[in-house]
């Protein structure tokens, strides 16, 4: 076991915090990423780019109600090439991943646990250690380990606003013609006449929850077994530590989860069809219990859509084939980078709502290079005012400045399930996303084997260019067209 180093540090943490109590120093109001520690040992020196992580994280865990000389800190840990994932099945490269993790990981574990800290959880879809430690020790941790990139707090994550969930009865909707106008316009009901509903292809939803009850869900959660109530390889729910709540069965702790489950797959029972792949298995995670969770519940999400394990760790069902987040976290997150890339190095579609702050702005994971960003159009195909898009420079991400979102799909009155066994009126780009995740399930059935750069080529040549010509900060490439996307030849 390696042991500590002292070292010399321009800035102490004894100055850190002491700007942070006497509040000379800002106070974040988000976690956002401090200097990239990676790139920025070649653009300014480390020492800085350390610093400043430290004071955000200290910052950070001055706001919660840990004791100061107490933060919860990840750990991020010199990750695989991703050069060396590509082509590789979705079993392999979790293996590799996972090995990669485990070997890189453990000395830094014996090092926390021997000067006074605590392991709290480990994850391998990126190379991170989340630990409970004394901050007067991380100096000394980029110290000791040079593979260490960087810390960062275990930041909050949620759904976005607007949510509104104005009640639509099933007496007063049964005059409501099917589908939605959602369905509709992405040209869904014509990809179902050609015998594609989704059928066999699996949908992952990372969100608060889902009501699996509802009529336009019931039966449609995966599961290896159908008399275990916890619903093994289909349902899970994890804490704020990104551990597995043992025991835990479908339920939605706020009623976003089942209206997203709902759009992207459910049925046509009451007021209309709400679902574009009505006939999709859903798989889902509880990762924002009340609408928000943290950094550590999203990538255990992400995980588990990957490698699904049932409430007791142990493997369950089978990955899932596009994932669809309809969350996130104003800004600039490079957290979400990696587990975005190794997502679709593992042949996951990532699919995540842009966000709802305006042009000008946006949110990870969607923001991210390799993620599907999705704004929201409305029924008369324009883009409201509260649909996030604009140019991203973020060199982490990408070394060139590109656009987000990347395409555009209803997302304003959008009717779905809701928990009471009802249904709702809901906007936000939230309500966008999954119609494209469930466009993903019926392009699947149609053409298997499609992989995640042919699936997105096809959905920009056949989307409907509604703004500027090519790609913009309002409709990304376009509208989506299901139909289109779907039935297109090789």
């Amino acid at each position: 076991m390696k042991k500590v180093k002292k070292a010399s540090y321009g800035l102490s943490l004894l100055v850190v915090l002491a700007l942070i109590l006497s509040g000379l120093a800002p106070v974040l109001a988000a976690p956002q990423v401090a200097a990239d520690a990676v790139a920025g040992e070649c653009l300014v020196d480390r020492q800085i780019a350390i610093d400043k992580q430290i004071a955000e994280v200290v910052a950070y865990a001055a706001t919660s109600e840990r004791p100061i000389d107490e933060v919860e800190v990840f750990i991020e840990i010199e990750d695989i090439e991703g050069a060396s994932l590509e082509g590789l099945s979705t079993a392999m490269v979790v293996a590799n991943l996972r090995g990669y993790a485990s070997a890189n990981q453990l000395s830094i574990i014996e090092w926390i646990v021997a000067n006074g800290g605590k392991v709290l959880n480990t994850f391998w879809l990126n190379n991170l250690i989340l630990a409970s430690i004394n901050p007067e020790y991380l100096p000394l941790l980029f110290a000791e380990f040079e593979e260490v990139e960087r810390v960062f707090p275990n930041f909050k994550v949620t759904i976005p606003e607007p949510e509104g969930f104005p009640q639509v009865s099933a007496e007063t909707a049964v005059e409501s013609p099917p589908p939605t106008w959602g369905v509709a316009r992405i040209r869904a009901p014509e990809v179902w006449a050609e015998g594609i509903d989704g059928t066999g292809l699996r949908i992952a939803v990372l969100d608060t929850g889902v009501h699996i009850a509802h009529p336009d869900l019931v039966g449609r959660m995966w599961t290896d077994d159908p008399d275990d109530p916890t619903f093994p390889g289909g349902w899970i729910e994890f804490d704020g530590d990104g551990d597995i709540v043992i025991g835990s069965v479908p339920h939605d702790t706020n009623g976003h989860g089942t209206h997203c489950s709902g759009t992207a797959l459910g049925g046509a029972t009451g007021p209309a069809a709400i679902g574009v792949a009505p006939g999709a298995w859903l798989m889902h995670a509880l990762i924002l219990p009340g609408g928000s969770g943290t950094f550590a519940q999203v990538i255990a999400g992400m995980e588990w859509t990957i490698a699904p394990r049932d409430d007791e760790g142990n493997p369950a069902g089978a990955r899932a084939h596009v994932v669809s987040m309809s969350f996130g976290a104003t800004g600039f997150h490079d957290a979400m980078i990696t587990p975005i890339r190794n997502m679709r190095l593992a042949g996951i579609v990532p699919v995540a709502a842009i966000g709802n702050d305006g042009a000008g702005t946006s949110g990870s994971p969607g923001n991210v290079f390799e993620a599907f960003g999705i704004g929201a159009t409305n029924a008369a195909d324009a883009v409201p005012m509260w649909s996030s898009g604009q140019v991203v420079v973020w060199p982490a991400s990408h070394p060139v400045p590109y656009i987000k979102p990347d395409f555009a799909a209803p997302g304003v009155a959008v009717l779905s399930a809701m928990p009471d066994d009802d249904w709702a009126l809901a906007s936000g780009t939230s309500m966008a996303a999954p119609h494209v995740a469930g466009t993903v399930a019926l392009m699947l059935q149609r053409t298997p084997g499609l992989t995640v750069d042919e699936i997105y080529r096809r959905l920009r040549v056949t989307a409907l260019d509604l703004g500027a010509p090519g790609q913009d900060i309002r409709y990304g490439w376009g509208l989506i067209n299901a139909f289109a996307a779907t039935m297109m030849l090789p």
